[in-house]
């Protein structure tokens, strides 16, 4: 959506519908998370409560597990974003966790080969409003949007030794306040991971290792596949698969960029080794 309003959203689940249709995708195998444009921010302009909640919030974070530990406070948080959840009921009713009112859910697959993969989603926007960001359009970013530490541990405490992890937030860590940051970096750590995101109009991966820790992860933030005209428009394929005689997993990204006068998407071959595999 870019407003969070319910027209947006009937438009918006057309439009998945018949992404998943061309790219011969069951249409029950998409994953949602919301992000700052599912906020409807009148919302949190006319609910005074919500408003003070949000300010509370962003001036001590870890009072945001404090309200999601509390029923009504997390149905306070959730209420700018009614209909984003109006839409996954009525659409996407398989979403998980959407039953129990979240927005953050675990999920475990198996592979054909039966291999344990896990799925993370985080919502980064359980506090959301005008002040995303900083305070006004003159300041420079103020890295301030919010996970906490038992939203975290909630879901990440769920996983059974998965032998692969992939991490979904619509927000990359570069816009997370310091502590939060900190915080996400540090459990998921625990775990060999990709960590998929977006938000950012930029294309980018990133590589990490620990001193001293075996784990390795992995950042994709995907590219914006419709910005201002000046943008180069683009969206992203993933791939994983499972090397069983090496015993690894291989991971394959191919970014694909928008050339205007051949009116085509072409691989994106300046900027990333497209043969390069991890």
């Amino acid at each position: 959506a870019y407003s969070g309003t319910s027209g947006e959203y009937e438009t918006a689940a057309a439009w998945i519908t018949a992404l998943a249709t061309e790219a011969h995708v069951p249409v029950q195998n998409i994953r949602f998370l919301p992000g700052n444009h599912d906020v409807h921010r009148d919302t949190v302009k006319k609910l005074p409560m919500l408003k003070t909640a949000h300010e509370s919030i962003r001036k001590d974070p870890g009072r945001l597990d404090e309200y999601l530990a509390d029923p009504e406070s997390r149905e306070l948080l959730a209420r700018k974003l009614s209909a984003y959840r109006t839409i996954l009921s009525k659409h996407f009713a398989w979403q998980p966790a959407l039953t129990d009112g979240e927005f953050d859910w675990t999920e475990r697959l198996q592979t054909a080969n039966g291999q344990n993969l896990h799925l993370v989603g985080l919502s980064t926007v359980w506090v959301s409003d005008n002040f995303d960001g900083g305070a006004t359009p003159d300041t420079s970013l103020e890295a301030n949007m919010l996970l906490g530490g038992a939203q975290l541990a909630r879901t990440l405490d769920q996983l059974e030794n998965p032998e692969f992890l992939i991490i979904l937030t619509h927000h990359p860590t570069s816009w997370l306040a310091s502590s939060c940051r900190s915080l996400f970096t540090t459990q998921t750590a625990r775990y060999p991971h990709v960590h998929l995101c977006g938000h950012v109009h930029e294309a980018e991966a990133t590589l990490m290792r620990r001193l001293g820790d075996t784990t390795t992860s992995l950042t994709y933030v995907a590219g914006a596949a419709h910005g201002a005209p000046t943008d180069r428009h683009g969206y992203s394929w993933g791939a994983l698969a499972r090397d069983r005689r090496a015993g690894v997993w291989h991971l394959g990204w191919a970014p694909r960029a928008y050339v205007r006068d051949r009116n085509e998407f072409r691989p994106e071959s300046t900027r990333f080794d497209l043969n390069s595999r991890h």
